[in-house]
């Protein structure tokens, strides 16, 4: 597996070469939730977030699809700073035994939580990576924005590609579109190569439908490999597939114009 490394140059290194007390420990969080159950959640979200953040994890990114009216389940993707794998253990402890939490426990319908390490930017930023202030796309990403989750499913064998492509195309690429942020978080748990990469857009109503043409074609970390009869690679490509969903920040997304990641 890899993993960026903040120095003065940054550059590709393996975990085995990185001491584990280094590495940044992300904890992605999905929900899901019946719609009837939203208001609940939005009225009390910060009582929420204060809990959780007093047993020990620290907030970095919120967002839901609660705007799809369509669908009777609404997904909420939590992203918490965490210690290690022993401080998660901790927390649920300490928040099975608040009862303060045990209505939001009532709310969710099912959990899944994974490990991750975010893949830092170029240039060294350790951080959700923001438009520079002379762009002409920073005050709509800043102001009014909503997320895109690409969901990576990378190909183990061309792994270092893959990172070193997003580490050379993330921000020509953000610059191009009007983006910000796209750190990609690299999971430790779940499957083998699993990345997600979290952007941060201006709110476009028509986006939706230009999403797949930008992603396909304009990413070249998404280039898919092609395979062989024998299933040997053929091809330059570098991840299995992925898919994306559109997210709005829910009421307890911290301050976007922080560097947290």
């Amino acid at each position: 597996m890899f993993f960026q490394t903040q120095t003065a140059q940054t550059k590709v290194v393996y975990l085995g070469d990185v001491d584990a007390t280094n590495v940044p420990y992300r904890l992605q969080v999905v929900t899901t939730m019946h719609r009837k159950n939203i208001d609940n959640f939005r009225n009390n979200a910060d009582k929420l977030k204060k809990v959780v953040e007093d047993a020990g994890l620290k907030l970095l990114l919120s967002s839901w699809d609660a705007d799809v009216q369509s669908d009777d389940i609404v997904t909420v993707a939590h992203y918490w700073a965490i210690e290690d794998a022993n401080a998660l253990v901790k927390v649920d402890l300490i928040l099975l035994d608040n009862p303060d939490y045990a209505p939001f426990y009532q709310l969710i319908d099912t959990e899944v939580k994974d490990f991750a390490v975010p893949i830092v930017p170029p240039n060294g930023m350790l951080g959700l990576r923001q438009l520079p202030a002379s762009s002409k796309n920073y005050h709509a990403v800043s102001s009014n924005y909503q997320y895109v989750r690409v969901a990576i499913w990378v190909e183990p064998q061309r792994a270092s590609e893959f990172c070193a492509r997003m580490e050379s195309g993330m921000v020509p690429f953000a610059e191009a579109q009007g983006w910000g942020f796209g750190v990609g978080y690299l999971s430790f748990t779940g499957r083998l190569g699993n990345v997600v990469q979290m952007w941060r857009v201006p709110k476009d109503a028509t986006i939706s439908t230009r999403l797949n043409d930008i992603l396909s074609t304009k990413a070249p970390w998404l280039e898919k490999v092609q395979l062989n009869n024998d299933g040997t690679l053929n091809g330059s490509g570098v991840i299995r597939q992925f898919h994306y969903r559109i997210f709005d920040p829910t009421p307890i997304d911290p301050d976007p114009n922080r560097f947290l990641f």
